[in-house]
Order: structure tokens, then C-alpha cells, then sequence
């Protein structure tokens, strides 16, 4: 239930006072000191709502004690996303960072992910000289000996860096080779045709995956690394994107991540391997998984559950008829083993987002603190995952009961989901200085005609069946991220855990892609990836991962977009571009980066 409109009562206590319990009263109370402004008192059974006015100086007149009374209350929400204000905060971590910052030089490729993909949903870019100068950092990250990516420059090669670093790339690069220090110097990149995606080193990149790969199905997160389950999450979209995904990748990640789920029902850091020699054909000893029971190693955080998932939701296609063919029998080894408990990790989730009293927020694991972030990733992100789930069983029954003929595709715009939209007006890091209304400009590509949200609804059936499915409270999420996660303008912008929390770029991009996916209904849609794989140029696998992976559209009939107040000064609509649900990048960009990367431009 929406946290504004319902009965707000506080979680109870059992008179035990901990750290924990303490953590919590003092989150509701921040929290909801917010949401009481903005709640009916019908609904409000908090101490804030009897709390007597504050006390002023009786000698004051009654003029000056009403100003008193106002300064000592917090701004009232307005419901509005202060767009101008995250932009503005985004733009100022594209400037030389405070020496502060240089802890996170190993996250250099991660901070420009977290600000070009907040851009994105909020239909902004870099002026021209930032984005040849992006380009051509990200690709200095690029380890030469691996292929693989740091996080910053002459760094070991990491998966998570190389994740962000690609999608990066796919965000803001294009074509061609990398751009040259001229090309920096003359604010150029794309223009010229070096937009850098050529400079990836897609062979090696695949060689230094493979090297990371275990027995087991898992992955290293780099060469000697240790093993995590989101290693695997960032190995499919970074083969995927780049078109070198093999069935070998893929073997054996099912069973393994099957492995990682817990009591709960959510998914955890790993498992405990159990290995045995075997001899190979050549006379040598290998190691070989044994197929016993695994104990999860660690407890279920969202986090993994969301990586997990959106990787099981992924394989699991792959070896499914969406993609117009029927499933090699190389990704079918991957179904073979255990299977996750879906029942049990719908429970997990759907018990992870806060009660009204804390805003409706989701937190990352059981009896822990309701966080901003999560809306992505035990929220929007998750739960449209979890759907997916349970849609593609269904079109995948509706397929075999209806024979193996596929109905035709002849739309091909797939409800505006894939379609480029016009370029935005460009944001400039170097004019951010300047304290005038000019040193910012939007242009929405929301409303034309073009721009990436649906505008009419798919014929698919079975997909018409599924429009209404929904697993969390979508107003909820949106209310907690426009009231409690972000700071308004006069704060400075950004978006943030929870109220009297720092805002940072992680913050702002996930609850930006969790506002986004608690906004728009996007659904696998087997019309959309019927025309992909009747009109794909190459072999049977690629065809099948390019016409999986885009497989998506969205239904206008199920937007749900909490809007501003009426009379809310400088409002305009809250929405925000919709975000694929397993990369998590817009379906223009990755559209665009995967027709270069599967030679279909």
C-alpha cells in the first residue's frame, strides 16, 4: 500500500533496546517525518502527528513567530523529481573530485557509469568534448594483456569494472576506434566515426571470461579473485552486449547459482564448491564439480538475489523458444541441475519492502534498514525480473500447447521500446561554473513521438494476460524515492539512501533505475523477438542471444507514474526513460550497441 495513503503505525518493539533497534526508530522518524506532511492525520498514528508546534519567543509579534514556526519546519514535499538539481549534482563529479576521492580510483569505471546512466534515464548527455573525453578514458581502462577492464588506468583486470566500463561505452560511445588526443582536443568523436566500441578487445576479452571460469559453472571476479555469484551477472551482460557469449560460457551457471539460494529464499555471495578428480581423455587429471548439496556461504542480500536472478532469467531463455528456435542442446545442460525455488524467492522479496512507516522503501536483507538503492535492486529491477519468470513459463506453455509455428511480426518499432530517440540537448561539464539558469538544458524525449515508452499495446495474447502482473507496491517505491531518497535543489541536488544521508552517484543512478522500472511495465514480448530473429543477418547462436536479449516491450495500459503536487512551482512530468531489466542500460542504447556488436547496423 502506498506509504502517503495508509494507516502509518510504527514497527513494534519488544522493549529489547540494540543498536539495530535503535537504527530503525531513528529511520521511521526520519522517514516519516517527511511523509507526515504529506499523510491525511486520518492516517498518521506516529508521535509526529501530536507533537505540539514548536515552541517560538513569546515576545516575538505574530508575524515574526509564524516566520519562526516556518524556519523551524522541514521544506513539505512536493512529490516532484527536481530534475535541474540531480543533473547539476551529477555534473559537478564530472569536475576534478576533492583528494577525498582518491579511494575510489579503483571505481573510476563505476563512477561514469553511475552519472552517464542517470543522464540517460533523465534524457540528457554530454556536451561533445566531455563525451570524446569519456570515451577515451573508459578505453584507458582497458587491460591490454586481458582485454579485460580496470577501474582505472594500469589496474588488474576485474569483471564488475569491466561490466560498468562496457556499458558505459554503450551509453555514450559508438563505431570506430578510439578517439586520439586531437580528437579530445577538438571536441570530437562519434563525428569523426571514433567512437571507440572498435578499440575493444572483443577476443581477448573472451579469453581472459574463460580463464575466470571454474569447474563448478561460477566465475573469479579477477585472476585470483575470489568467486561471486555477481561475477556470473556481469559475464552475461558483457558477452551478450558484445556478442561473444558461447554456450561453453554459459555451462553449468544454472546449477550453480541454483546453489547459492538460501533458507530464505533469497540468494547469497556463493556456495561451498565440492570438487573430484577425474581423468580427461588425454590422460591428465581434471577437476569436475560433484553433485551433492552446496550450503550457501552467506546470508540472501538483494544485491546477489538481483544478479542471480537476472542471470537465471537469461540462461533460462537462452534455452526457451522465445528466441524463435528451440534451445541448443548445450544451453538445455544448463536446466539439467537444480532449479531455483521461484515460490520461495518471490516470498524473500516481496517481504523486503518497508511498511508505510518507512515509507514503503526496500531494504537488501531481512530486518535491516530500507535503503534508496534497493529500489532497483530488491525492487523495480528484481521484481520485473521475477515476472519475466513467471511470463515466460507461460508463453513458453502457450507455445508448445499451439504448435511450433510463430505468428508473424511485421511491427517494427516493438511499441517504441528500440527506436532512437532524438539527441538530447547536451549537458557541458566545463559551463557547470556558471550560476545561471543556462549552465544546464534538458530536452525530454519522453513525449515525442519516438522516444523510448510505449505507445500502443502488443497483439501478443498471452502477453495481454500478463499486463496486469505486478509483485510490489510500484506507488510505494516511487513515493519513498521522490520524498525520502532524494535532496531537493535548495539541498544541492542528488539522490541518496535515506533521509540525513549524503547523496553519491551510486545512490542517485539506482534509485533513478528503480523509479524507472516502478514507472514503466516492461515485458518479454515473443512479437518483438520473432521479427528480431526473422530479420538477424548471422548463426543460429547469435541470432538466438540478439533476439533473446531485446525481447522486451512495454504496455502503456500498466504505467503507473506518481506525479507532483498540483500547483507544484517549476513541475513537470516525473517520468523518466525506461531501463532494460538485466543490463540495465536504455533499449536505444543497447539496441544500438548490440546491432554493432552482432554486425546488424
Amino acid at each position: 500500500m502506498p506509504a502517503i495513503k495508509a494507516a502509518a503505525w510504527p514497527m513494534p518493539l519488544d522493549d529489547v533496546s540494540t543498536q539495530t533497534s535503535d537504527d530503525q526508530l531513528e529511520t521511521e522518524e526520519a522517514i516519516n517525518e517527511l511523509f507526515s506532511q504529506l499523510r491525511p492525520p486520518r492516517y498518521d498514528f506516529s508521535d509526529t502527528a501530536s507533537k505540539k508546534e514548536a515552541l517560538v519567543n513569546p515576545w516575538l509579534s505574530p508575524t515574526e513567530q509564524e516566520q519562526q514556526r516556518a524556519e523551524a519546519s522541514p521544506p513539505k514535499p512536493t512529490l516532484l523529481l527536481e530534475r535541474k538539481a540531480h543533473i547539476s549534482f551529477l555534473t559537478k563529479l564530472l569536475e576534478p573530485l576533492p583528494s577525498g576521492f582518491t579511494a575510489f580510483d579503483t571505481n573510476r569505471s563505476w563512477l561514469l557509469y553511475w552519472i552517464l546512466h542517470s543522464y540517460d534515464l533523465l534524457s540528457v548527455s554530454l556536451d561533445p568534448k566531455g563525451r570524446a573525453r569519456a570515451i577515451a578514458t573508459l578505453l584507458s581502462f582497458q587491460n591490454k594483456a586481458t582485454g579485460g577492464f580496470g577501474g582505472g588506468p594500469d589496474q588488474i583486470a576485474h569483471l564488475m569494472a569491466t561490466y560498468a566500463a562496457v556499458s558505459a561505452l554503450a551509453i555514450i560511445g559508438g563505431p570506430g576506434p578510439a578517439p586520439t588526443a586531437e580528437d579530445v582536443a577538438d571536441a570530437k568523436s562519434i563525428e569523426v566515426g571514433h567512437g571507440g566500441w572498435d578499440a575493444i578487445d572483443r577476443t581477448r576479452m573472451y579469453e581472459w571470461i574463460m580463464s575466470l571460469k571454474q569447474p563448478d559453472g561460477s566465475f573469479l571476479v579477477h585472476v585470483n579473485g575470489e568467486v561471486d555469484v555477481r561475477a556470473g551477472y556481469c559475464v552475461v551482460c558483457i558477452a551478450t552486449l558484445l556478442g561473444i557469449s558461447t554456450p561453453k560460457i554459459f555451462e553449468g551457471m544454472a546449477p550453480f547459482i541454483a546453489s547459492c539460494q538460501t533458507y530464505e529464499g533469497g540468494i547469497a555471495a556463493a556456495s561451498q564448491p565440492t570438487y573430484q578428480q577425474a581423468s580427461s581423455a588425454d590422460g591428465g587429471i581434471s577437476l569436475v564439480s560433484q553433485d551433492v548439496s552446496r550450503p550457501p556461504l552467506g546470508e540472501a542480500h538483494g544485491g546477489y538475489t538481483y544478479c542471480a536472478a537476472a542471470s537465471h532469467l537469461t540462461l533460462s531463455l537462452l534455452d526457451s523458444t522465445l528466441g524463435g528456435s528451440t534451445g541448443s542442446s548445450s544451453a538445455s545442460a544448463n536446466s539439467s541441475a537444480a532449479e531455483l525455488n521461484r515460490e520461495a524467492m518471490i516470498r524473500w522479496a516481496t517481504a523486503q519492502q518497508g511498511i508505510p512507516f518507512e515509507g514503503a522503501g526496500f531494504r537488501g536483507r531481512t530486518n535491516k534498514l530500507v535503503d534508496g538503492c534497493y529500489g532497483w535492486f530488491s525492487g523495480g529491477g528484481l521484481f520485473t525480473v521475477l515476472s519475466a519468470m513467471i511470463e515466460s513459463e507461460l508463453i513458453e506453455d502457450a507455445h508448445k500447447s499451439a504448435g511450433s509455428a510463430s505468428k508473424p511480426a511485421d511491427v517494427q518499432d516493438w511499441n517504441g521500446m528500440l527506436t532512437v530517440p532524438p539527441a538530447p540537448v547536451v549537458v557541458a561539464p566545463s559551463t557547470f561554473g556558471s550560476n545561471s539558469s543556462d549552465s544546464w538544458k534538458t530536452e525530454s524525449s519522453r513525449d515525442s513521438p519516438t522516444a523510448a515508452t510505449a505507445t500502443e499495446e502488443s497483439d501478443d495474447d498471452t502477453a495481454d494476460d500478463l499486463s496486469s502482473l505486478t509483485l510490489f507496491d510500484r506507488v510505494g517505491l516511487q513515493e519513498y524515492i521522490l520524498v525520502a531518497a532524494q535532496r531537493t535543489a535548495a539541498e544541492g541536488g542528488g539522490l541518496r539512501d535515506k533521509p540525513d544521508k549524503r547523496p553519491d552517484a551510486y545512490h542517485t543512478c539506482y534509485n533513478l533505475s528503480g523509479l524507472s522500472l516502478s514507472q514503466h511495465s516492461v515485458r518479454l514480448s515473443t512479437e518483438t523477438s520473432t521479427f528480431l530473429h526473422q530479420h538477424y543477418k548471422g548463426d543460429e547462436w547469435n541470432r538466438k542471444v540478439y533476439a533473446t536479449m531485446l525481447a522486451w516491450t512495454l504496455s502503456a495500459r500498466d504505467e503507473i507514474v506518481v506525479e507532483a503536487r498540483a500547483g507544484t512551482e517549476g513541475a513537470t512530468s516525473n517520468k523518466i526513460n525506461p531501463t532494460h531489466p538485466i543490463f540495465n542500460i536504455t533499449f536505444p542504447k543497447a539496441k544500438l550497441f548490440m546491432d554493432w556488436a552482432y554486425g546488424q547496423a
